[in-house]
C-alpha cells in the first residue's frame, strides 16, 4: 500500500488547453523531473480560450530557467482614465513579440521536451471517494479524498489515477462547476460541487466583458488599453489581427446593446459575451483538487495580465508539492495568498477608476461618485510613480 500511495501521489495531472495550463505543466515538471506529469487537452471544454498579446515575467523565467529566443516589444499603453483625450502612460507591461498561436505550440513542445505527458481527449467519468474510513483509501490523500477520472483519446480509454488534479479549464470548469457535461450527450458522473464567484464591484465597476477579433495588419505588435464613455476596451495586435476585450458594467448598458456597439465600432460579425469579471472564486482548492489560471478568477487588463498572475502565483504553488501530502493548513495558507495575490492587482486596478475626474457619461459620473474600498496597504509591492504622475496627483 505505501509504494501505491507514493506511485499515485508522485501523479500530477493537468485539465486544460490554454496558455496558463502549459505554464502550469512546465513549472512544475521542471521543479520535479521525477514527477509524473500528466497534462490533459480537454476537446469538449467549454470554457472560450481569449487569444492577444503573450506576457512572461521575468521572475517566473529566472526561477524556472524558461529557455527561449523571443524579444519583449514595448510596454501597453494606458489612456483616457483621467480624462477624455488626456496624456496617455506606459504601464511596464512588456509583451512577447510572438503570436499567442505560435508561443501556445511553443510551450507545449517545450513541456513535451522535457516529459510532460501531453494528450488530447474526452473525459467520459469521475469517481470520488471523500471521507472514508476504507483502509484502502484512507492514508493516500489529504482530507482522506480519493479521486480517478476516465479518460477517452479515441483511442483508447484510460483510468487515470493521480494523488493532485490542477482545474485549469477556466471559467467552465471540470472540477468546479457541477454543469461541464452536457447531460444529453455524456453519462459521466458530474461533479457535486459548484464554486460561485465573488465579485470586487467595491473595487473595480465592470463586471461583464465581450470579446472578439478583426482583421487589421500591423507592422509592429502593441496594447493598448483605452476608457471609454461607458466602459474600457483593451486591444492587442499580432500583425495580422486585433483582439479586443471590453469591459463594461451591465447596468448601463445590457450585453447586448454592449455587443452592437462593439460590432459596429470595429465592424465584427461574432463577438461572445462573458460574465464573472472582476471576480475569483469563492473556494480556489478541495480534496486533492486545485484550481488555477482563469479557473481562479479574472480581472480585467488595465495593469496586469491574468497570465503574469498566474506565473506569480506558480513560483510558490509548485513548492506545495515538495511532500507527498499536503496539510489542510498549508492548503488554507494557499488558499490565503491566492486570494491576496488577486486581491493586490484588483487595489491597483481600481486606482484608475478612484483618481479619475471623467464626468462626460453617467458611467464616469457614478465612478467619480463612488467611495473606492482601496486597501493601501495591498499596494506596497508596486512602483506607483507612474501611475500618479498620469493622474497628476
Amino acid at each position: 500500500m505505501e509504494k501505491i500511495n507514493e506511485l499515485i501521489n508522485n501523479n500530477i495531472v493537468i485539465l486544460g488547453n490554454d496558455l496558463n495550463s502549459f505554464l502550469t505543466s512546465y513549472s512544475l515538471k521542471t521543479r520535479f523531473p521525477k514527477k509524473e506529469i500528466n497534462h490533459l487537452i480537454i476537446k469538449d471544454c467549454k470554457s472560450d480560450i481569449l487569444s492577444d498579446n503573450v506576457y512572461l515575467s521575468k521572475d517566473w523565467i529566472k526561477n524556472f530557467d524558461f529557455k527561449h529566443n523571443f524579444n519583449f516589444s514595448e510596454e501597453m499603453i494606458v489612456k483616457n482614465f483621467y480624462e477624455i483625450n488626456n496624456t496617455q502612460y506606459k504601464n511596464n507591461l512588456k509583451y512577447l513579440k510572438i503570436d499567442r498561436k505560435d508561443f501556445l505550440q511553443f510551450i507545449k513542445n517545450k513541456c513535451i521536451e522535457i516529459g510532460v505527458n501531453v494528450d488530447e481527449g474526452y473525459i467520459k467519468d469521475i469517481f470520488q471517494i471523500k471521507n472514508s474510513t476504507d483502509s484502502s483509501y484512507k492514508d493516500r490523500f489529504n482530507d482522506f479524498a480519493y479521486t480517478y477520472i476516465q479518460f477517452d483519446n479515441l483511442k483508447v480509454t484510460k483510468n487515470i489515477h493521480a494523488g493532485f488534479y490542477i482545474d485549469c479549464l477556466g471559467e467552465k470548469s471540470f472540477f468546479f462547476d457541477d454543469d461541464y457535461f452536457d447531460k444529453s450527450s455524456h453519462t459521466a458522473n458530474i461533479i457535486p460541487y459548484s464554486f460561485k464567484y465573488k465579485n470586487y464591484s467595491k473595487l473595480l465597476p465592470n463586471n461583464m466583458m465581450i470579446s472578439g477579433y478583426f482583421d487589421e495588419k500591423s507592422d509592429n505588435k502593441k496594447s493598448m488599453c483605452e476608457a471609454l464613455e461607458e466602459g474600457i476596451l483593451y486591444k492587442s495586435n499580432d500583425g495580422d489581427k486585433c483582439y479586443i476585450r471590453y469591459y463594461f458594467n451591465e447596468n448601463y448598458n445590457t450585453k447586448q446593446v454592449s455587443a452592437d456597439i462593439i460590432r459596429k465600432k470595429f465592424n465584427i460579425k461574432d463577438v461572445k459575451v462573458h460574465k464573472n469579471v472582476n471576480s475569483i472564486r469563492e473556494k480556489n482548492t478541495y480534496l486533492n483538487v486545485f484550481a488555477m489560471g482563469n479557473t481562479i478568477g479574472n480581472l480585467e487588463n488595465v495593469v496586469c495580465n491574468n497570465e503574469l498572475i498566474t506565473q506569480k502565483l506558480l513560483i510558490h504553488f509548485v513548492e506545495l508539492f515538495k511532500h507527498r501530502h499536503i496539510s489542510v493548513f498549508s492548503k488554507k495558507q494557499w488558499s490565503e495568498f491566492v486570494n491576496s495575490t488577486y486581491e493586490e492587482y484588483a487595489n491597483l486596478t481600481s486606482l484608475h477608476y478612484a483618481l479619475t475626474t471623467r464626468s462626460d457619461t453617467e458611467y464616469w459620473q457614478d465612478i467619480i461618485n463612488q467611495n473606492y474600498k482601496i486597501k493601501f496597504n495591498k499596494l506596497k509591492n508596486f512602483d506607483l510613480k507612474p501611475i500618479m504622475k498620469y493622474f497628476n496627483r
